[in-house]
């Protein structure tokens, strides 16, 4: 489901600056988020939390990075607009739950988009 612009994911990278990100969409395997950068996320396990202005965050899961790619025509220069993949892992069920209903509140009602999986 397309998410409000209002959803952020932060990854929080050992030995590196935190690197937040606006999730784009989000299922519940996971989310595909745009963020600016000087160099790629590295494919492979992550920690992110996710927080939105109107709703509560979730902190600190674990997942993976499934691609990482420049997204040619929104960079103009450095930082370069990136796009990853994130797949969530070994999430608890009341975990699932909350992040269900994080995506929900902030949803944006499209009839006529159709989901599409991003291939890896």
């Amino acid at each position: 489901m397309k998410i409000r612009e209002e959803v952020f994911a932060a990854f929080m990278i050992p030995e590196e600056p935190v690197l937040v990100g606006r999730v784009l969409d989000a299922s519940a395997g996971g989310v595909c988020v745009q963020y600016l950068a000087t160099r790629k996320l590295d494919v492979g396990p992550a920690v992110i939390s996710i927080f939105g202005l109107n709703s509560p965050g979730m902190n600190r899961m674990e997942s993976t990075v499934t691609y990482d790619l420049e997204v040619s025509e929104k960079s103009w220069s450095t930082p370069a607009t990136r796009r990853c993949g994130i797949r969530f892992e070994r999430l608890r069920s009341e975990v699932k739950a909350q992040l269900k209903e994080v995506f929900r509140v902030n949803a944006v009602q499209d009839i006529n988009r159709v989901s599409a999986q991003p291939s890896a």
